[in-house]
């Protein structure tokens, strides 16, 4: 069994009208709305950049599942993330925070 984590693979999944958005009320109060929706703006087009089609996310998933890897990324980075988001979830937080505002 492999369980596959993807990332960023290049679908219309996170196309979202920033409109809808509901923030949390505490980021409302301390950035603003239009801090917040920038921050969202930059990320999206970020991810966009970055993430890859969806036949070279296949590609990358079906060689783990050949490899018998457990888990099976598609961008080294994600696993980088979550080492972080486990060691230590305030320093995750701030690192999101920090890097989006």
């Amino acid at each position: 069994v492999s369980v596959i984590v993807p990332a960023w693979v290049k679908t219309n999944i996170l196309v979202i009208d920033a409109d809808k958005i509901q923030y949390p009320p505490k980021l409302l109060k301390d950035f603003g709305k239009e801090k917040l929706d920038t921050a969202y703006t930059t990320l999206m087009d970020t991810i966009a950049e970055g993430a890859i089609s969806p036949d070279d996310a296949v590609e990358k998933y079906i060689e783990g599942i050949e490899k018998n890897q457990l888990y099976v990324f598609d961008a080294d980075f994600y696993l980088e993330l979550l080492k972080v988001k486990g060691e230590d979830p305030k320093q995750y937080e701030n690192f999101l925070v920090e890097g989006l505002l």
